[in-house]
């Protein structure tokens, strides 16, 4: 039982960690996502490749955390099983949600990593990078992705919603490790945990006496 307990723990470690690292390369990519121009990548600009491989590893976490997010849920439920703790259903709820979290953020990807942007006017010495840079509707006419043309205000929509799916994903596994680690153990768990912690005390009251 403890070690299912110590699984179901280690595995929303895991898909905590792979929500964190999903939200930092959307946090990074926010503001110096660039457009891949094509060819080879090691060809590119320096500041293309740390693009591409920014993206990279975002799409890579975006993937683990599915995958962890349902592991974790599965754990989850089997520690719920044998142990009686409703402290594992929170477990599987958090593991469900990293995982649809996942999904959304891999669903929206490819909406907010724009092609090209149709600006206003001609800009000089200007740096237009990252996720962010089509919601300046002052700049910005409308951003080209996937061939198509989108407003302003629909790609801060996605980019929220991309951003965001990470947030929850982190928040929700969060909390239920801390729910997990103090009430996710079973009622003999806990009874061996305090007979241990009897039976120290009265030892060492007893060598004090002596």
């Amino acid at each position: 039982m403890r070690i299912t307990r110590w699984v179901a723990l280690g595995l929303l470690t895991a898909t905590l960690v792979a929500a964190a690292g999903l939200l930092v390369s959307g946090a990074v990519l926010y503001d110096s996502y660039v457009p891949n121009g094509g060819g080879e990548v090691f060809l590119q600009p320096t500041w293309v490749q740390r693009s591409v491989e920014w993206v990279q590893r975002e799409d890579g976490f975006a993937v683990a955390l599915v995958v962890l997010g349902l592991l974790a849920a599965v754990a989850c439920v089997v520690a719920l099983v044998r142990s009686r703790r409703l402290a594992w259903l929170v477990g599987t709820l958090a593991g469900l949600v990293a995982a649809g979290t996942g999904a959304l953020s891999a669903a929206t990807a490819s909406a907010v990593r724009w092609d090209q942007l149709a600006l206003w006017a001609v800009t000089v010495n200007t740096t237009i990078q990252g996720y962010s840079a089509p919601f300046d509707d002052r700049l910005v006419r409308f951003a080209i992705v996937d061939g198509s043309e989108v407003a302003p205000s629909d790609q801060r929509l996605m980019v929220g919603l991309h951003l965001g799916a990470a947030l929850l994903g982190l928040a929700a596994v969060l909390v239920a490790l801390v729910v997990a680690a103090v009430w996710g153990r079973s009622r003999q768990e806990v009874w061996r945990s305090t007979q241990a912690a009897i039976s120290s005390t009265a030892d060492t009251a007893s060598g004090n006496a002596g």
